[in-house]
């Protein structure tokens, strides 16, 4: 009992350590260094450059450890400094889908 404990408390640190929205609510700031931010979200997961600005796309994201909701975030530099950053459309959890686990009777 006491090692199924461990292991949820393990995962739900897990999932709350992934969500960007929390990483992007916390930590971003105009000014930042674009290393900064790749430290803090990993690489992404696009990229362009547009007269003088560039921007870095992390697709499909969890907004939060509380809820399986995931967008897409966006984030403008300027002489690799953050300049704005944004979300795009969020696509909500949805409750009804399950799984199916397939278990051999013997």
């Amino acid at each position: 009992m006491k090692k199924l404990i461990v292991i949820a408390l393990t995962l739900v640190v897990l999932i709350i350590g992934c969500a960007t929205g929390e990483i992007v609510k916390r930590d971003m700031h105009e000014g930042m260094a674009k290393e900064d931010l790749i430290s803090k979200l990993g690489n992404p997961d696009g990229f362009k450059r547009v007269e003088g600005y560039e921007m870095l796309s992390y697709t499909n994201r969890v907004i939060s450890g509380w809820g399986m909701d995931r967008t897409d975030y966006y984030f403008v530099f300027k002489n690799d400094r953050l300049v704005e950053w944004g979300t795009g459309e969020v696509r909500p959890h949805r409750t009804n889908t399950g799984v199916i686990l397939f278990v051999p009777v013997y």
